[in-house]
């Protein structure tokens, strides 16, 4: 079975709880949510360095299914714009063996990049999202709330490049060669609920999330584990 049907498998799996759960709609709840990101990336490998952060957005739907008082299974669906960050190799070399670069790429340094050449990665993901959310009783019109664990399952739909090097500063390159298509990561947030109405929620929280698995493919040079880190301020309905 190969990495994206393993992928689809999983997202089935996944939605089946929350699908025979569904079946008592009193305790579902749908809502849409946007979510301003900063994200960078971390490098287990000396020479290369994380080289800054990039801002995104994350934009989707999610259902709440509550199966004791204040205690929500979540599950969601949605896409991650412009996410992961900057990596600087500070040797250089074949940092991005497989990718078909434009003819702005020198053919004489495709494969031997110079020195402190950094790459900043532009991601597009789409996202499922899983999660236990824990809510308080209500003060007033507000409710605080924490979500712990949340993994998000996630594929690569568009992965881009700017590269900036000694005489060589060039954007939107094709990369998707040259990172992983699947991934998956970790998270947890908290934040609060005000209803403006007995069952509809304006909600506003702060999360982190990183990513279990390198989001790089296997290089020849200067290999290493590269995850991905994200803070979202998310801003969202719920109905």
């Amino acid at each position: 079975m190969n990495s994206v049907n393993k992928f689809w498998l999983l997202a089935i799996i996944t939605f089946l709880p929350f699908t025979v759960f569904s079946q008592n709609t009193k305790n579902l709840r749908f809502g849409a949510q946007f979510s301003p990101t900063i994200c960078w990336l971390s490098s287990d490998h000396a020479k290369v360095l994380g080289g800054g952060a990039d801002l995104g957005m994350k934009i989707g739907a999610v259902g709440e299914f509550g199966f004791a008082e204040n205690y929500f299974f979540t599950v969601g669906i949605g896409f991650g714009i412009a996410q992961t960050g900057k990596l600087q190799f500070a040797e250089g070399g074949d940092i991005l063996p497989k990718s078909l670069l434009s003819n702005e790429v020198a053919e004489t340094i495709r494969h031997n990049f110079p020195i402190d050449t950094k790459v900043d990665y532009r991601l597009n993901y789409f996202e499922i999202p899983i999660g236990l959310k824990l809510r308080t009783r209500e003060y007033g019109y507000t409710r605080y709330y924490a979500e712990i664990p949340i993994i998000t399952l996630s594929a690569v739909t568009s992965a881009k490049g700017n590269i900036d090097a000694a005489n060589l500063d060039v954007n939107k390159e094709n990369i998707r060669k040259d990172v992983k298509a699947l991934n998956a990561q970790w998270g947890l947030g908290g934040g609060m609920e005000y209803y403006f109405s007995e069952s509809n929620a304006l909600t506003f929280g702060l999360y982190y999330h990183q990513g279990f698995f390198d989001i790089t493919s296997k290089r020849p040079d200067n290999d290493g584990k590269e995850i991905n880190h994200t803070i979202a301020l998310k801003v969202g309905i719920l109905f």
